[in-house]
């Protein structure tokens, strides 16, 4: 299986497996910059003067976390996480509600821990990851 490489705070790298699957994605899909930049804009709606970059960190740890991944419908895997992010910003949460949306999935789903996300983005993150992860224990 291919590989590619996650870098973390730290200079931490942490290798993801790619699927090997070949997907066309159809044209009408929405990319993930058009709702990463959605996303944003909601975000700053309600919080103009918030530092977003830790929403842009945790986009692209999650983007090449997920990278290869496809859903069922063809579309990209981070497509998901981001329509999470966007709900969440449209309910107007607080950054960490919306940081822990788009990883939502890396800790079930690629090679990433609690404890990179942790170490990342912090133990509140961490805890609400880990709390969606174990929702689908139940």
């Amino acid at each position: 299986m291919p590989e590619s490489n996650i870098e973390l705070a730290g200079n931490k790298n942490i290798k993801t497996s790619k699927v090997e699957k070949s997907v066309d994605t159809p044209a009408d899909f929405t990319s993930p910059e058009e709702l990463y930049n959605d996303l944003i804009e909601k975000v700053k709606m309600y919080h103009p003067s918030s530092d977003l970059s830790d929403i842009e960190r945790a986009y692209k740890v999650a983007k090449k976390a997920h990278e290869g991944q496809f859903r069922k419908s063809g579309e990209p895997y981070i497509i998901h996480p981001l329509c999470v992010a966007i709900i969440l910003a449209e309910l107007e949460l607080d950054k960490e509600s919306i940081i822990a949306g788009l990883l939502h999935d890396v800790v079930e789903d690629t090679v990433m821990t609690s404890e990179d996300v942790a170490k990342e983005f912090g133990d509140e993150v961490a805890l609400l990851v880990d709390g969606v992860t174990k929702l689908t224990q139940l």
